[in-house]
């Protein structure tokens, strides 16, 4: 869970330092990039650089809060989003998430033993 206080709808929001946020990694659904207790650091989404297939984001869902997964696919203003592990929740289980509850696209890994870019 994000280091965070709470939005509108009830979901954690991640500390905002500027552009920027930090995320406490928790669980092993994106393993072997990111590990529980690693800390990530986040870019707010910028019109300049559009989300890709591949990009590791945070984002915000009804059903999982928020969460941190892979883009598997986009579609118009909505993306499709797995998870590394096998053991992570099926993207289908996740299904297609609006654009506009991406929070960020992860750009570093803080782990305990290294910092480096995702």
């Amino acid at each position: 869970m994000p280091l965070s206080a709470r939005n509108a709808d009830g979901l954690p929001r991640p500390l905002t330092l500027f552009p920027w946020r930090l995320l406490r990694i928790q669980g092993q659904s994106m393993s072997p990039a990111l590990e529980d207790g690693d800390y990530a650091v986040v870019r707010r989404l910028h019109a300049h650089k559009p989300l890709s297939v591949g990009d590791i984001v945070s984002f915000d869902h009804p059903d999982f809060g928020s969460a941190v997964k892979r883009i598997k696919k986009l579609r118009g203003e909505m993306v499709m989003l797995e998870g590394l592990a096998k053991r992570s929740v099926e993207s289908d289980q996740i299904g297609w998430v609006p654009k506009a509850h991406v929070n960020g696209r992860l750009v570093w890994r803080i782990a305990p033993s290294r910092l480096s870019r995702i």
